[in-house]
């Protein structure tokens, strides 16, 4: 969140100074409210997300929402070539997002139908001088929404899974070494010259009295 935050906050002083400074290109002061409100929201976000780990479930959709906004309203030409290219940078940007940080596929597929419907609608026009049917406008974007929510749901299910996966695995791992610690005969882990772990067993059968297995931080972690 902080870098997104910082990314945004750089992109907007970029932005002015070229724009108003440079004056290279004219600015509406209406890019530069949204611009600045986008700032402000993800600032929101990085601080509401310390304290409501729920509200990281919004930087996905609020994401998806900014990128079609340039896409669709700032960076937007009529020009046939330059449709399809911006149409190739939504999709690489849209599916990227999903990768790293979709949370909850619903959200941000209903965040993403209304956005790409309007872009289907007003990129048809300027490219057909006339509204596609309106039959096959709408058979197209239902499309491509089922589609996405299809990638949305299955990221999101393959990211939770290999997370369990790897808590399963500590699961297993501080298991097993509690069933060690039962064991009469003499057990112990060791990683370079360390002995990272013993069971009680080990220190009863060899005397190791200098070792403490209540001073052993992997064994405090067992209980």
């Amino acid at each position: 969140m902080p870098l997104i935050t910082i990314a945004l906050i750089a992109l907007l002083i970029s932005i002015e100074i070229i724009y108003r400074v440079y004056k290279v290109g004219k600015i509406e002061n209406t890019m530069t409210i949204i611009n600045a409100v986008s700032v402000a929201w993800f600032l929101f976000l990085t601080v509401a997300v310390r304290c409501f780990t729920r509200v990281s479930k919004l930087v996905c959709p609020s994401l998806i929402a900014l990128v079609f906004y340039y896409i669709t309203w700032i960076e937007y030409d009529t020009v046939n070539v330059t449709i399809f290219y911006k149409t190739v940078i939504g999709i690489t940007m849209q599916f990227f997002l999903l990768v790293i940080f979709n949370e909850a596929w619903l959200l941000t597929s209903m965040t993403y139908a209304p956005f790409v419907c309007y872009f289907m609608y007003k990129s048809g026009h300027d490219m057909l001088d006339e509204a596609a049917g309106t039959g096959e406008l709408v058979g197209r974007c239902i499309f491509l929404c089922v589609i996405f929510a299809i990638v949305a749901y299955q990221m999101e299910k393959l990211n939770k899974q290999s997370f369990l996966g790897r808590e399963a695995s500590q699961q297993v791992f501080f298991k097993w070494l509690k069933i060690f610690d039962t064991f009469p005969e003499g057990l112990m882990l060791v990683r370079g010259n360390d002995i990272v772990y013993a069971n009680e067993s080990l220190s009863k059968l060899l005397e190791l009295h200098e070792y403490v297995h209540e001073d052993d931080h992997f064994k405090a972690d067992l209980h």
